[in-house]
């Protein structure tokens, strides 16, 4: 996975301040939310076996609107963290494997989700969605849960802010 963060330049103008793999990726599996082992990668994996998920940490920063010269949050992060620190937003890629269930649980983030490939089913206290490539759910801070099937890979984004 290739990412691309823009910045000033020493003169005021606009340049690629990098250019490579997101800084902090991490593999997760474990039977249920109360059991995950949780491990660095230096990139995302093309594949992951059944009940694993993968999340690229692709931006974040702890104030909105950022600063044009706001720092990445995502610099030097060793452990993963379901909420990043500060009123800004997280950006995240997750590649999830087949059967994994996330088990319910509830954030204190506003969640943007689009659905890049694949199949993935948004649990809540009432009723099951199915999503698929091209869909988008907005969660506010609510309980729910994820399920995939034993399809193919489920690609999603991700954009996380304290609600």
């Amino acid at each position: 996975m290739r990412r691309v963060v823009t910045g000033l330049d020493e003169n005021g103008r606009s340049t690629v301040v990098e250019d490579g793999p997101p800084r902090a990726v991490f593999h997760i599996s474990g039977e249920d939310a109360d059991h995950l082992v949780i491990e660095a990668l230096p990139d995302v994996p093309d594949r992951l076996p059944p009940r694993q998920t993968a999340v690229a940490e692709l931006w974040a920063t702890a104030h909105a609107p950022a600063e044009r010269t706001a720092p990445d949050l995502t610099a030097g992060l060793e452990t993963f963290r379901s909420v990043l620190p500060g009123t800004g937003f997280t950006w995240r890629f997750t590649r999830w494997g087949r059967d994994v269930e996330s088990g319910f649980h509830t954030t204190e983030t506003l969640d943007l989700i689009h659905v890049l490939s694949g199949r993935i089913e948004l649990l809540l206290d009432d009723r099951s969605v199915a999503l698929e490539a091209g869909d988008s759910v907005v969660i506010p801070g609510l309980r729910h849960a994820w399920r995939t099937g034993d399809s193919e890979p489920t690609l999603l984004q991700f954009m996380q802010n304290l609600a």
